[in-house]
């Protein structure tokens, strides 16, 4: 990576594209944050492949991930979920700006 002065604070991924076919490989986008030692967070969007294909969070080092409840999990959309490290829940109470929504605030002021 050529961001020296970790500017980038997060690597945001899809780990499954249906409508074009794209599998990412998560392990390899944590490889390439360790082996460059940088610290973003790894955030995978996983609405798609999460119960579906494998997703091993804690193993290949996922920060955050994300699904819905409509495509792996075969139930009515609308339930959004999300998974979050260690790492990333205490980052998140470092946030000093507002949160942009009141329905994902993890931490309201």
């Amino acid at each position: 990576m050529a961001d020296r002065s970790h500017k980038i604070k997060s690597l945001c991924v899809v780990q499954n594209e249906t409508t074009v076919g794209v599998y990412t490989d998560i392990p390899a986008m944590r490889r390439i944050l360790d082996e460059t030692r940088h610290p973003a967070l790894l955030m995978v969007d996983g609405v798609s492949s999460i119960a579906s294909v494998p997703f091993k969070m804690d193993a290949w080092g996922v920060d955050v991930a994300i699904t819905g409840s409509q495509k792996g999990f075969m139930l009515p959309a609308g339930l959004g979920l999300l998974a979050t490290s260690q790492k990333a829940l205490k980052i998140s109470e470092t946030v000093s700006l507002p949160p942009a929504t009141e329905t994902l605030a993890l931490f309201p002021p």
